[in-house]
């Protein structure tokens, strides 16, 4: 039994030092890349810092840690590489975390002794003094390491800073440095040490807008039928110096025209898709006070103008929307579906603060999946009611922090849809209409009144047509009253045979109207009760001969009175006399037996 456990002790030990060796190897190997130069330009002529790395190594491997500090990984909006080829080189983000106080992003250098890193932060340059006046200019403060900060030595480094003006208070002066203008130079700087940090600072003067979107929601609303929806929300914020004391349109007017570079923002411009229509706009207190749309080779411009200029910590709010043809933006393999779109709206030198982007698929829509340039924030799903909606439609809910506008940063969304749910809501529309009819029709053919309630509906319609009849009778009286008038006009002398005649027309034109109505009545009578159908037909008979007698009786009266005999005269008006009180007597004692 000693010697077994002397044996396994043995070879247990052989295979540590053969692990300590191949790991004393590694890490051997791991040390050994030297940075042989490199050449860092820092962009800071906007709000948003920009910097380009070009490195050149010496015994590369396959990786290159990139470390990024601590205090500045808060502020870093993206981060990209580019092989000596211009081709782009995997970078992602390592899991742990070191305990020097950064977090490393490994390059993949794909065989590259020489290649680029290109990283943004946001929120690296503050006002100073934080609050200003109108017209006083706007100056920040930089603050950065003087040194390249990377895991491995420098043979020699460079800095070049670009800054938005020659207006320079103060900046950290370490030879070699000089100034030329709005660029000043640091280095070259020979071997420097690995984690090499010595603060930058600069003070100078920055009128470029910081424009600040602290939260934006982006819905696309996809529609298969050949549509997609698109609605931005804005809430912006200018984040440069804070304005203090009065503000003065005449003053900023003057200061503009004479060219003099102001801290403000004047106007919003954001480039649409090509293929954008129907675009709108929106804002609670109408701050936005007017639009253009103007379209260039590969987009459409909207130019928001504020009715005041935003001035150092004051914000706006509105929203936009617009349609854009479906095809622009989502292709199909089959039953899998990719929406493809720009991740952040393309506004120039805008910081988002916090982007949020629901996209609404169809309804029926599964197996989603969603790919980013940027880790998301955060990922969720809901669901949205619309119209004709049964199930609702998902919401894929993705959230971002601290991006900035970069023209090849896609959001793709990929889904599984069903032709056949294409055609569910129309379906479901028919359907609902032929049920509706059907309804109609089984409820306007059936009786569903029995005993009393039906005799009940009974009475109530045959009075009720009987009033419109009694109605339609008074109307006929006022008119014969009218005729009458007329005639006696007439025999007075105060109107004319002319306007006699015409006014004899009208009230014949008018009778005859009430006349046939009062028939039409009559008939829809006699459906439900034939009896009092009679009556109301036997009352427009005497309505009929009344008004033929009142008629024939003027007619001799006014014209046959001068060319008949006397005795033919009074036989024609006795006659005509008789019929018109018979017709207004049996008239008068129906329409009673009517109201009756």
């Amino acid at each position: 039994v000693s010697t077994q456990s002397t044996g396994l002790f043995f070879s247990l030990k052989m295979k540590l030092f053969v692990w300590l060796g191949l790991l004393s190897l590694l890490l051997a190997s791991c040390n050994s890349l030297t940075i042989k130069n490199v050449e860092r330009k820092i962009d800071l002529t906007t709000q948003i810092s920009r910097q380009t790395l070009t490195f050149t190594v010496e015994n590369a491997g396959s990786l290159f840690d990139f470390p990024v500090q601590s205090h500045q990984h808060s502020l870093l909006s993206s981060i990209s590489a580019h092989g000596s080829d211009g081709k782009t080189l995997t970078v992602t983000k390592a899991e742990r975390k070191d305990a020097g106080g950064f977090n490393l992003y490994n390059i993949q250098l794909a065989g590259n002794n020489e290649f680029s890193v290109e990283v943004a932060y946001t929120h690296t340059m503050s006002p100073h003094p934080a609050e200003i006046e109108q017209t006083a200019p706007q100056f920040v403060k930089y603050s950065d390491n003087l040194y390249v900060f990377s895991l491995y030595p420098s043979k020699s480094q460079r800095t070049t800073v670009k800054l938005a003006s020659a207006v320079v208070d103060s900046f950290t002066e370490v030879e070699p440095v000089s100034q030329k203008g709005d660029t000043i130079e640091y280095g070259p700087y020979e071997d420097v040490p690995a984690l090499a940090n010595k603060d930058l600072n600069i003070h100078f003067q920055n009128h470029a807008s910081f424009l600040t979107v602290s939260h934006v929601i982006r819905d696309f609303e996809i529609s298969h039928w050949g549509n997609l929806a698109v609605e931005e929300h804005y809430k912006i914020v200018h984040s440069g110096a804070k304005h203090i004391g009065p503000f003065s349109r005449w003053t900023h007017f003057t200061m503009t025209r004479q060219g003099q570079a102001l801290p403000s923002v004047l106007k919003i411009d954001e480039k649409l898709p090509l293929g954008a229509s129907e675009i709108y706009y929106r804002d609670e207190i109408g701050n936005i006070s007017s639009s253009h749309v103007s379209q260039t080779e590969d987009a459409t411009l909207l130019e928001l103008v504020p009715r005041y200029p935003l001035l150092g910590g004051w914000s706006i709010g509105f929203y936009l929307g617009y349609n854009l043809p479906l095809g622009e933006a989502v292709s199909r393999s089959y039953s899998t579906y990719v929406l493809n779109v720009s991740l952040a709206p393309h506004i120039e030198d805008v910081v988002f603060d916090h982007l949020e982007i629901r996209v609404i698929m169809p309804e029926g829509s599964r197996n989603f999946e969603v790919f980013a340039p940027t880790e998301p924030a955060s990922k969720s799903t809901s669901k949205v009611f619309t119209y004709l909606d049964v199930s609702g439609r998902p919401v894929q809910v993705i959230e971002f922090k601290n991006v900035v506008f970069r023209p090849n940063d896609f959001l793709q969304v990929t889904y599984q849809f069903s032709s056949f749910n294409l055609f569910f809501e129309p379906i479901l529309l028919l359907v609902g209409y032929f049920s509706l009819f059907i309804f109609a029709i089984l409820f306007v053919r059936l009786d569903f009144l029995f005993g009393q309630t039906r005799k009940s509906e009974k009475l109530a319609r045959i009075e009720s047509q009987l009033d419109e009849a009694k109605g339609l009778y008074e109307e006929l009286k006022e008119h014969f009253e009218q005729l009458e008038e007329a005639f006696e006009k007439r025999t007075n002398l105060k109107i004319n045979d002319k306007q006699y005649n015409e006014e004899r027309d009208t009230v014949k034109k008018q009778t005859g109207t009430l006349l046939k109505k009062l028939g039409e009545v009559a008939s829809e009578i006699g459906k439900v009760d034939e009896a009092s159908a009679e009556r109301v037909r036997k009352l427009r008979t005497l309505a009929e001969s009344r008004q033929t007698a009142q008629l024939s009786l003027y007619q001799t009266e006014l014209v046959e009175r001068k060319s008949l005999r006397k005795d033919l005269y009074e036989a024609k008006k006795n006659k005509f006399t008789t019929d018109l009180k018979a017709a207004v007597e049996d008239s008068s004692r129906l329409f009673a037996e009517l109201s009756d």
